[in-house]
């Protein structure tokens, strides 16, 4: 079993034992609170990065060339319903980054192409508090966009969908806040369950003969999160 495969099934069984937890309480009611956050995502995204680099490398009269993919960031939005040192937590987030390349190609003029990444998650999970610290686990549905201009055109096209399932364990450092609002900070290592491939933008970049295109990163990021409503558990 590989490490990926162990922290997968290490999450799983936290959200079944949490989740079992949770339907075995006599009284459901809890404290609702909505919460708004930001998200910095990092991943590797080594397959994608070595179809750009081979994209830029073939065309070297490019004077702007595609940047790798690193980073994201993205706005959240949900709902938190926290009993005691227990809470359930819904979320979504919606990122986009825009990479663009343009040059004097030989013998055709000015060449421009970008390249759009949309990704959308929605996750609902189990939550532990202490005093100020505390542990979260989810299970997430993500849906990746990639969109492609036409060659030298304003004019785009769906290049790559994916849909898959992932799982994301997080650590929970909560600031005491007022009657009214509080902050969390919420590092975390995201783990999508799943590898997508990525032909589909090699062939729209006239990449031909890639070969394996499969891409299963993990995510390492964090959260700032600020929760509406009474504070008060």
């Amino acid at each position: 079993m590989t490490p990926l495969d162990k922290m997968k099934l290490l999450g799983n069984l936290v959200l079944i034992l949490l989740l079992s937890f949770l339907l075995n309480q006599n009284k459901v009611s809890g404290q609702l609170n909505v919460r708004i956050g930001y998200n910095l995502d990092y991943a590797s995204y080594n397959v994608h990065n070595q179809i750009i680099e081979q994209f830029n490398s073939e065309r070297p009269w490019l004077n702007e060339k595609f940047k790798p993919l690193r980073f994201s960031n993205a706005l959240q939005f949900g709902a938190r319903i926290r009993r005691s040192f227990v809470g359930w937590d819904l979320n979504f987030e919606r990122s986009k980054i825009e990479r663009s390349a343009s040059g004097n190609m030989p013998g055709s003029g000015n060449f421009s192409k970008s390249i759009d990444y949309v990704t959308y998650r929605l996750g609902t999970g189990i939550e532990f508090y202490g005093n100020v610290f505390g542990l979260g686990a989810n299970i997430y549905f993500e849906r990746f966009n990639i969109s492609t201009s036409v060659d030298n055109a304003e004019i785009t096209e769906n290049t790559f969908r994916n849909d898959r399932l992932g799982s994301k364990i997080y650590f929970i450092a909560t600031s005491t806040g007022t009657e009214r609002l509080s902050i969390s900070l919420q590092p975390y290592v995201a783990i999508p369950f799943t590898a997508y491939d990525l032909n589909p933008l090699a062939t729209s970049l006239n990449l031909t003969n890639y070969g394996s295109a499969r891409q299963r990163n993990l995510h390492f990021g964090v959260s700032l999160v600020f929760y509406n409503g009474p504070q008060r558990y």
